[in-house]
């Protein structure tokens, strides 16, 4: 997780909540040991949720800005799956003319990955693209 969705979590519901979606509490190595399992069933929950209302909170964020700069129709969604496939798949059935696209992550990692999925969004549009930082 980025320090911003930390950050996040800990002013949304505290910092036990920042702890349990940053994976703090897991044990450092891989395990079956059915003791262990509740903990990282109860991470797997905790994140899923945390995700849902990240996603929500930035998509509020970004409608908001947009409706400040004078984007007078503003729709929003929140799905999941392969990040690259979907926005490609939602431009398609929308029919938008542009699609917008960050170029970099939060991390090197993230970097790394996002700029794949920029990468694979460019590549494969049948539509124009712009890419930010």
């Amino acid at each position: 997780m980025t320090e911003e969705e930390l950050q996040y979590a800990n002013e949304r519901c505290g910092e036990k909540c920042r702890h349990l979606v940053g994976g703090d509490f897991l044990p450092a190595f891989p395990t079956d040991h059915e003791s262990e399992r509740k903990y990282i069933d109860d991470y797997e929950r905790a994140r899923a949720i945390f995700k849902k209302l990240y996603g929500e909170h930035t998509i509020s964020q970004a409608k908001e800005q947009a409706e400040m700069a004078g984007i007078t129709t503003v729709r929003s969604l929140i799905k999941e799956g392969d990040v690259a496939k979907t926005v490609l798949d939602i431009a398609q059935k929308e029919q938008v003319d542009l699609i917008i696209v960050g170029r970099r992550g939060h991390g090197r990692v993230a970097t790394f990955f996002l700029g794949s999925v920029a990468h694979k969004i460019i590549q494969y549009a049948d539509r124009s693209v712009l890419m930010v930082d």
